[in-house]
């Protein structure tokens, strides 16, 4: 064998380690989908999210809270005042009327009653959204298309297939799943 031939089979098994080192990476990526160093991106984001809701939450919680110890301090005020008109009147030691019953009864209707208090979701108020730039790196052309859903913008180019039916009523491991796959499928499909 020559020196050229050796170098060459040389090589070409070191190809075929670097072709069976690739493959073996992809089988285990494809096996445990959920890595990718953008994820990291992701999960930060989830993350903060939660923890903004879960501080607008306390906070809208410990305001509707306050408003009701105030609700309920003003009626037992309120009814502590009542509590001797309404003793001195059982005792006979207050004269009254039927206009003195009907005027107490009103009171304690009124003070059975929760304040309204009306709790409204903002829709302009929204998390900030995620964008996944799905196009080729040595490609970013001006020819994309942009989906959206809702808290996710997706950028491909035109002429790939626009992810579909993202729906919000997936669990979020469900939803993990079902992009994961869809992202595949354009994968596959370039």
């Amino acid at each position: 064998m020559s020196l050229s031939s050796k170098s060459l089979d040389e090589q070409l098994d070191w190809l075929t380690v670097d072709h069976d080192d690739l493959r073996r990476d992809l089988l285990e990526r494809l096996s445990t989908p959920k890595y990718h160093p953008s994820m990291t991106i992701i999960d930060q984001w989830e993350q903060e999210s939660i923890e903004r809701i879960q501080q607008t939450a306390i906070h809208a919680r410990r305001t509707l809270i306050d408003v009701l110890d105030q609700h309920a301090s003003k009626t037992k005020k309120t009814l502590d005042c009542l509590t001797p008109v309404l003793r001195d009147a059982r005792d006979n030691l207050k004269l009254f009327n039927e206009n003195d019953i009907r005027h107490w009864a009103n009171i304690l209707q009124e003070l059975k009653r929760l304040p309204e208090i009306l709790v409204k979701l903002n829709k302009k108020n929204s998390l900030d959204g995620l964008t996944i730039d799905l196009r080729d790196e040595n490609n970013l052309s001006n020819n994309l298309f942009i989906s959206s859903y809702d808290l996710l913008a997706i950028i491909h180019h035109s002429s790939v297939q626009v992810l579909q039916n993202i729906n919000p009523r997936y669990h979020s491991s469900q939803l993990d799943t079902h992009i994961y796959a869809q992202i595949q499928r354009l994968v596959e499909h370039n």
